[in-house]
Formats: C-alpha cells, structure tokens, sequence
C-alpha cells in the first residue's frame, strides 16, 4: 500500500479500494485526519475524497502517523515521552516547511516523525527506514545527513530540547523571526495533545 501511495501514476480508486478493504484502516484513518484537522473544515467521510483533497503524499503522511500510534510497545512514560518527541518533530518540521511555502511540507512531516523511530523500534535507524519507500533525499535526511531538508530537522530537535541558542541559530540561517519559533511551540504541543487524546479515546473504545 505505501509503495503504490508513493507512485506518482497510481490509481486513485485502486488506491481507495485498497484502504477501504480493511474497515478498521478505514475507521482508524477517517477518524484521525477528521480529529486533527482545523475545525470548521468539510469532514472527509471516504478514502476517496481524502486522496482528492489532501493528495497521496498527505494521505501517505496519516497512515505512517497511524502506524506509529499502533506500535505494539508498552504503553510506559518512557514510551510515551518518545512518541511525543517524533510527533512533535514531525509537526515542527511540517509548520516551518508551510511557513517557507514548500510544497512537500508532508514529507518534512515524515522526516520528523521517523527521526527518532529507531528509539521505538530495536533497530539500526538506517535500516528502519532504507525499508520503507521514502526518497533518498528524506532517507539521508533522517540518519542525519546534509540535505537541504536538514536545517529544518534540527531545528525541530532544537525546539524539542529548548535549546534556545541553538534555535537562534538555525531560526537566523532560516530566515525565521523567532517571536514565529514561539508561535510553532506552542501550535505544536496542543496538536501533539489532541493526537494523544485521540489515541487514548481509540484504545479505551477499544479500537
């Protein structure tokens, strides 16, 4: 599924029907890019419409954000605390990105979110993520090579960590006043909460 979601000339309906085979996929997808998107906007009720209006490449973004929510780990602080790093990477990443007017913010997302998965899965970070079907450029992005998608990553760790110097820093080479670095700070904490809600609403229900 995420190999056809990364090609360009996929069928969207072949697509759809994929998704829409596993109702609980289904379920799960609908609810979550209905729960986290701004209020006000049309609700997505189909697979169909999600891909016509947010893209492949956003659809793609929701179902990697579902599967690192289902990842059978125990459900500790200290696991918890890690979830939280990589959503609020990936959500600082995706902000900044739409700030600079990049089109592929989704794949800053996927970025951030995947740069600390190799704190969640035992395994080598290189090879988590040669396996799935990111570009070279978002690969070599994550195990922390210089890409030009780099600065962005490390100033999304930087406001993780409040490392004010460095974020000054970064903020500067990225033409970013900080008074916005504030503003992203805190926009991302309350989108990481309500992620968080969600999850914890789905696991009481039993979904």
């Amino acid at each position: 599924l995420l190999a056809l979601l990364k090609d360009k000339d996929a069928d969207v309906y072949e697509i759809s029907e994929m998704i829409e085979c596993d109702i609980a996929l289904t379920y799960k997808l609908l609810h979550l890019i209905n729960s986290s998107e701004s209020r006000g906007r049309t609700k997505i009720r189909s697979i169909h419409q999600a891909i016509m209006l947010l893209g492949l490449t956003e659809l793609q973004k929701w179902i990697y954000l579902l599967a690192v929510q289902a990842t059978k780990r125990p459900n500790t602080d200290v696991f918890n605390e890690l979830l939280h790093i990589s959503l609020f990477r990936a959500k600082v990443c995706e902000q900044i990105a739409r700030m600079k007017g990049y089109r592929n913010y989704s794949e800053y997302f996927l970025v951030g979110m995947f740069s600390n998965i190799d704190s969640l899965l035992p395994r080598p970070l290189d090879k988590i993520v040669r396996q799935l079907p990111f570009s070279e450029e978002i690969v070599n992005t994550i195990i922390y090579q210089n890409t030009e998608m780099a600065p962005i990553l490390h100033l999304s760790i930087a406001l993780n960590a409040l490392n004010w110097e460095r974020i000054s820093v970064l903020a500067e080479e990225l033409d970013i006043p900080l008074e916005q670095m504030d503003l992203i700070y805190y926009n991302t904490l309350e989108w990481v909460q309500l992620v968080f809600d969600e999850r914890k609403k789905m696991e009481q229900s039993g979904i």
